[in-house]
């Protein structure tokens, strides 16, 4: 059989078609590459890990610590319980005790009350029985001041009627 010779074009879409393989060769080498070395630093990486204080005696480390902090955390639990019986308990407990406290105040209250209103009712008395001795000894001193001002120009008339008489009756003028 006869072949005839491909057209330009054909030898120009067959080059292309090797050149993209050619192409997509080299960007699946360069793939694979950068594959390999991310493979390679996930290697290392895990490498690292496997030869870390973890796998060295860090999960002991780790099992200690979380054992004390559950004996820390159970020895809190307890005094938190006994705080909460300490304060909750209905004979004996803070809020019991506050209850008793405020109940004797308001007893001490009400007495010191009652008192308060027995002393006013006494001072309320004597209030009214010093007023009125007060108002007394006001109209006394008025009439006192009555009397005196009465009084007090007939004592002076008797005053000077004796010095006259003693003046008359003993004193010699010359």
């Amino acid at each position: 059989m006869y072949r005839s010779k491909p057209s330009k074009k054909k030898r120009q879409i067959v080059l292309t078609k090797i050149e993209e393989k050619d192409t997509n060769h080299d960007a699946r080498d360069r793939m694979q590459q950068t594959l390999d070395s991310d493979l390679f630093s996930v290697l290392i990486n895990i490498q690292e890990k496997l030869n870390s204080s973890v796998f060295n005696g860090g999960f002991e480390t780790l099992v200690s610590t979380v054992d004390a902090m559950r004996t820390t955390q159970e020895q809190m639990h307890t005094d938190f319980s006994d705080m909460k019986e300490a304060m909750y308990e209905p004979d004996n407990g803070l809020y019991a005790r506050v209850k008793t406290v405020e109940k004797n105040q308001d007893e001490k209250i009400q007495t010191v009350e009652k008192h308060q209103g027995e002393k006013n009712a006494e001072i309320e008395k004597i209030t009214t029985d010093l007023t009125s001795r007060v108002k007394k000894l006001e109209e006394l001193k008025i009439n006192l001041n009555k009397v005196l001002w009465a009084a007090g120009p007939v004592f002076l008339g008797l005053l000077g009627k004796f010095a006259y008489d003693l003046i008359v009756n003993h004193v010699v003028f010359k």
